[in-house]
């Protein structure tokens, strides 16, 4: 939707993601979420696609398509995963 993929059927062949800022990566440090983002620094988060598993947000990795964080699992495993699959922990 963001990419306006759902208003133009050939959005997609000129689309180009934005890139990762430093300034962007700095703002998110300092819990200025960029929109559409719903986890910043530290989340308590939790998977909802396979097992689920609690954990803490460590980095911003990527923007888009999708916001991509670097969560820390309650285990100590750190691991790639996109917004949707995550959701704020009780």
């Amino acid at each position: 939707m963001a990419s306006d993929f759902a208003d133009d059927i050939h959005a997609h062949e000129t689309w180009q993601p934005r890139p990762l800022q430093p300034s962007i990566l700095a703002e998110w440090t300092g819990g200025v979420l960029p929109a559409g983002f719903r986890f910043g620094p530290s989340a308590r988060v939790e998977t909802r696609r396979g097992p689920r598993a609690t954990g803490l947000v460590v980095t911003l990795l990527g923007l888009e398509p999708e916001p991509r964080y670097l969560v820390e699992l309650a285990s100590g495993e750190r691991v790639e995963t996109r917004q949707w699959i995550l959701q704020e922990a009780d």
